[in-house]
């Protein structure tokens, strides 16, 4: 993996690409979300420039983040919040006439993501609170269980029941390094391609990574998708192999 460029290469490149994208059409993104895994084990400084440097790139359109397994939770609030805890990072907050939620399903420790106690509670008062808004829910761990060979974050019956019954527009997800779309619980479930790398597993056991990135870009009218586009860029790249002790 010692091959691997700077992510904020790749990054630039698909805000550059989406806003372009969006100009020629004669519009301006509504809100640019990130599924997760901003640091790799970062500290307070990486979140701190990292937030500088998406915030210049985003003039003025609205970020929305979520946290990932690669995430310090304490590291991210002191650099990007500027506040102290290391509690899951769940917020809400209505942009134009959508609801955005963020679950954070992300354990530091457990690659797979968990949900911890009180979260289902949390996102069915938020929910309630939403009424009849177009709403968007973001988590970074999938919930698909035949999405690939990476294991999905656990979901309970009640988890399920919750989204199946409730408004929600969409799910959006990081965490594989690779774009999928397919439903959960009824509900349309988009996984956005990585900022750095994608893993190939191999028949001898090992994981091949190269350079491949992207992102999505999803329009959303009156509760229903509308649209979604997916860039991808695969440089060709080889990072490296992997073999799993």
């Amino acid at each position: 993996m010692y091959a691997m460029r700077n992510p904020l290469i790749s990054l630039g490149i698909c805000l550059e690409r989406a806003f372009a994208e969006c100009r020629n059409q004669g519009k301006r993104p509504d809100l640019i979300a990130i599924s997760g895994d901003l640091c790799e084990d970062g500290d307070e400084e990486d979140y701190r420039a990292l937030r500088t440097f998406i915030y210049e790139k985003a003039a003025g359109v609205p970020v929305a983040v979520t946290l990932g397994n690669h995430d310090s939770k304490q590291s991210f609030r002191a650099g990007w919040l500027g506040e102290e805890g290391t509690q899951p990072y769940n917020w809400t907050q209505t942009f134009g006439d959508t609801c955005f939620i963020s679950l954070d399903n992300s354990v530091q420790g457990n690659p797979n993501g968990d949900f911890v106690a009180g979260q289902i509670e949390w996102l069915r008062a938020t929910l309630a609170a939403a009424g009849e808004r177009q709403t968007v829910l973001m988590t970074h761990h999938h919930m698909i269980p035949y999405q690939g060979p990476v294991l999905p974050v656990k979901c309970s019956g009640e988890f399920l029941e919750l989204i199946r019954k409730s408004q929600i527009s969409c799910i959006l997800c990081g965490h594989t390094h690779h774009n999928f779309e397919g439903l959960l619980a009824d509900k349309p479930c988009f996984t956005v391609d990585g900022m750095s790398f994608y893993g190939e597993n191999l028949d001898n056991g090992a994981v091949r990574f190269r350079e491949k990135f992207g992102y999505s870009l999803i329009v959303l009218d009156q509760g229903r998708v509308l649209e979604r586009r997916i860039e991808t860029f695969d440089t060709g790249r080889l990072l490296g192999e992997f073999f799993w002790k």
